[in-house]
């Protein structure tokens, strides 16, 4: 069974409709269970790294949860068309003292989205709204968001 982590409630609700989720009373997350493409559970992190590690564990608690999905809206990096879609292949830590240092990801299988586009994701505490440092990320990946890489770790460990 899948689990389907997204950042707000907003990003997800669309995935909500689709799949005809209920609503799981759960906490510390919101939870939905759905049953298309043989079930799993949809999860609301809230943004940021911190809660992103957070909701992983929280979701690979729940028995028979074996894979994780983090989809949502994330910045282009490199001038990409606003509602292209991507799978990623290497998730980075972008925090300040390692925007410039060496690229060190972990990687990500392609998984049954072999057919999206491949792009790399950096992860940042806030949102990049610095010329000079959007360029540095540039350097190293195709796309920004506040989640993956912590998502990715906590996989890894686990």
């Amino acid at each position: 069974m899948i689990a389907v982590l997204i950042a707000t409630r907003r990003e997800a609700d669309p995935l909500l409709t689709r799949l005809e989720a209920e609503t799981v009373p759960a906490r510390p997350f919101d939870t939905w269970r759905f049953a298309a493409g043989g079930g799993g559970l949809i999860v609301v992190s809230g943004m940021g790294c911190a809660a992103a590690r957070q909701a992983t564990a929280y979701a690979l608690a729940h028995p028979g949860v074996c894979r994780i999905v983090n989809t949502g809206i994330c910045g282009s990096l490199r001038g990409h068309d606003p509602g292209a879609l991507f799978g990623v292949t290497e998730v980075m830590d972008g925090q300040p003292d390692q925007t410039d240092g060496p690229a060190s990801g972990i990687r990500v299988p392609a998984g049954p989205w072999a057919d999206l586009a491949r792009a790399r994701l950096v992860t940042v505490l806030e949102p990049v709204f610095d010329v000079a440092r959007r360029q540095r990320l540039a350097a190293r990946a195709d796309l920004v968001d506040m989640e993956g890489f912590a998502i990715a770790r906590a996989c890894r460990e686990r």
